[in-house]
């Protein structure tokens, strides 16, 4: 079984994606965080197959986070999202460690796609950002 962190701002969003997540027998999301400073600090110690973050985070943004995480743990996967990217934004996530970048707007079987891939150490984009980054 994987084990899964998710981190974003809204509680609502996070439990609701935590309980998709969890009807595969394969996948177990082993802890919720709401703030980027909470998840620096507490995502290391937790031994996790895959990072979901948000980039509107608390006490520091999702980029950030994702930066001293992924120094922390390089070997993590990273799957950041967000509804609005920019092309600064996708070139920073990037940088900072994020494997999989997508857009808020996906459907459940796009994530679960996503998760696979990220998992077994491959990168995807969201159609939306692979769109976007083609038309920029």
């Amino acid at each position: 079984m994987k084990r899964i962190i998710l981190v974003d701002r809204q509680k609502l969003f996070a439990e609701g994606i935590a309980s998709l997540l969890e009807k595969s027998p394969n996948w177990k999301v082993i802890d919720i965080f709401h703030d980027g400073a909470e998840a620096i600090r507490e995502v290391p110690g937790r031994y996790a197959d895959l990072l979901i973050m948000s980039l509107d985070l608390a006490h520091q943004n999702g980029l950030e986070a994702c930066k001293a995480i992924h120094k922390l743990c390089p070997k993590l996967p990273i799957i950041l999202w967000e509804s609005y990217w920019s092309s600064d934004l996708l070139r920073i996530a990037r940088k900072n460690g994020a494997g999989t970048i997508l857009s808020k707007d996906i459907s459940f079987p796009e994530l679960a796609y996503a998760v696979e891939l990220s998992i077994r150490g491959s990168h995807y984009f969201s159609p939306s950002i692979t769109e976007y980054l083609l038309n920029s």
